[in-house]
């Protein structure tokens, strides 16, 4: 969030803690059923979930709609890891009956960094790559101001070996190599 946040884009900027990538928005206003039924459908997506990386080079913005004051100013997301995971969790909520928004037809992962009244100029930026480790669920158009869940993706380290054993293992060699 640190190095995007330092582009210094124009219009009015987000907080570095509400940098997020948007997988699939279920509305201002969430039912408490529809809230139940997405905790369960995400938690079912993401229990076998690894984390994955996610790679920006680009500044750009969203067309201004019509009708609206100020166009998103956003970083493109590059990941096939991510769009995958995305198609499975929209299934899972079209499976579970959760309403979502399929106002775009077509999904384009980004990062908003700030809402300005004129479109800027695509421009690339220095590579910025990062994990994603946990999904957050936010229920409600102030996201977390209400009801939010955090999923963490599955550790790498459960399928072969506890994360207690590898950091064994790498004590045993850093041992090795200091005698």
């Amino acid at each position: 969030a640190r190095l995007l946040k330092a582009l210094g884009v124009p219009g009015g900027q987000e907080s570095g803690d509400d940098l997020h990538i948007t997988m699939i928005f279920l509305g201002d206003d969430i039912s408490m059923a529809q809230i139940q039924k997405a905790v369960k459908a995400t938690y079912e997506v993401t229990k076998d979930t690894e984390p994955f990386k996610v790679h920006t080079d680009t500044l750009t913005c969203f067309p201004m709609r019509e009708g609206a004051a100020e166009c998103p100013i956003i970083c493109k997301v590059e990941s096939k890891e991510l769009l995958k995971f995305r198609k499975k969790l929209a299934k899972a909520y079209d499976d579970a009956d959760v309403k979502y928004s399929k106002t775009f037809k077509e999904y384009k992962p980004h990062i908003t960094l700030a809402y300005n009244d004129v479109e800027i100029e695509t421009a690339k930026i220095d590579p910025v790559d990062f994990y994603v480790n946990e999904i957050v669920l936010w229920c409600g158009s102030r996201g977390d101001e209400q009801l939010f869940v955090t999923f963490p993706l599955k550790s790498p380290c459960v399928k072969k070996k506890s994360c207690v054993e590898i950091e064994t293992d790498l004590f045993r060699k850093v041992v090795k190599i200091a005698k």
